[in-house]
């Protein structure tokens, strides 16, 4: 069980991962002084580009070594009171222009060497594969509860697969990873396979077979269903609270707090009916799926503010958390979730059309 990182890529100063700031040329005897100064007024570390060296040295065709300092970006340059900003310009005669450096920081060395090409770097690593690679493995625990709950997905596909009259389905779970009860770390909230059949038995026939209906979006419909149920019953609750003589129900719902998940009135296949109103939509939630989610998943799951998602196997076809893209690396989102994948990649192969398996990638 690896975790899915931005590993491979290079640093496109034309996308996402540019970033634009003030630089100007500064006499070389300048230099210790500039730094200085401007690690006061301006630190790098404000602005998130402490993987950034401040001076970059270069040639000039006509006057020989040139020096560059980098300011900050320009509303932090023109954030800075108007004073100092005018003093330190004349005091160094500096003439700030734009220049695109890499946003994020190198962690391989191939993203060192072409983003260092726009501007110097700092770059700390593992001098070995096998010590990056073992900074992407989780916890031994934490290993052993994924493979529990991703045989709970497993068991998902299987239970998909006699709904759609034999055809292979994908698993998937939403797990809340405090809510264990019985021993075990985490409670499940939400399956594809349950919230199909509540489709079917309580929707229209058109909304059987929907589109749209992939088993990651199933379980963030399962989340909402039962937050659903939370809120109605809040309601009721607080009528009732209004109702009683004396606000003594009031006074026992105070001291029970959240409800648990782990109620008596939890149904026998250990899925929760009823999530309190307190929760927003998947915040703190795990998702285990049996195959790499497709990009309307993997937005649907940045939308919903899961914690982690793990998967079995690529999909090299449509997989956007690893194959096609990695969704979750992207520094524009306004959420970001970790992702894992290989947990059960042979059974989660297996469980896979003829068609499917074609494209499923598993880990070396």
């Amino acid at each position: 069980m690896l975790e899915v990182v931005q590993e491979d890529h290079e640093f496109d100063l034309a996308g996402s991962a540019r970033l634009d700031v003030l630089v100007s040329a500064i006499k070389p005897r300048q230099a210790s002084q500039v730094v200085k100064d401007l690690s006061e007024l301006l630190p790098l570390e404000r602005a998130k580009l402490n993987h950034l060296k401040r001076i970059r040295s270069s040639q000039h065709p006509e006057t020989g070594r040139l020096l560059q300092v980098l300011l900050s970006p320009p509303d932090m340059y023109h954030a800075l009171d108007e004073a100092k900003r005018k003093e330190i310009v004349e005091r160094y005669g500096l003439e700030p222009t734009v220049h695109a450096v890499p946003k994020l920081e190198p962690r391989t060395r191939a993203q060192f060497l072409s983003g260092g090409s726009a501007w110097p770097m700092i770059f700390h690593h593992s001098t070995s594969e096998e010590a990056r690679r073992a900074a992407r493995v989780i916890p031994e625990q934490d290993a052993l509860d994924a493979i529990g709950f991703m045989r709970d997905a497993l068991v998902d596909a299987e239970t998909g697969r006699q709904q759609n009259g034999g055809r292979p389905t994908v698993g998937a779970v939403l797990v809340d990873p405090l809510g264990g009860c019985g021993g075990r770390r985490g409670r499940v909230v939400a399956t594809a396979s349950r919230e199909r059949q509540k489709v079917r038995d309580e929707e229209p026939a058109s909304m059987r077979d929907h589109p749209l209906h992939h088993a990651v979006m199933l379980c963030v419909q399962g989340v909402g269903r039962a937050l659903a149920a939370g809120s109605r019953q809040e309601k009721v609750a607080r009528k009732q609270e209004e109702d009683s003589a004396g606000g003594k129900l009031g006074k026992e719902r105070e001291g029970k707090g959240s409800e648990s998940l782990c109620s008596d009135a939890d149904p026998p296949g250990g899925v929760v009916e009823v999530l309190s109103p307190e929760q927003y939509l998947c915040t703190g939630f795990d998702l285990y799926v049996t195959r790499e989610p497709c990009l309307m998943c993997a937005m649907a799951l940045v939308h919903s503010r899961v914690r982690r998602v793990i998967y079995g196997v690529r999909d090299t076809e449509r997989g956007c958390l690893g194959s096609v893209t990695m969704l979750h690396t992207l520094t524009s989102l306004n959420h970001n979730y970790r992702v894992f994948e290989g947990v059960c990649a042979d059974e989660c192969r297996q469980s896979l059309s003829d068609r499917e398996s074609k494209h499923a990638a598993v880990l070396p």
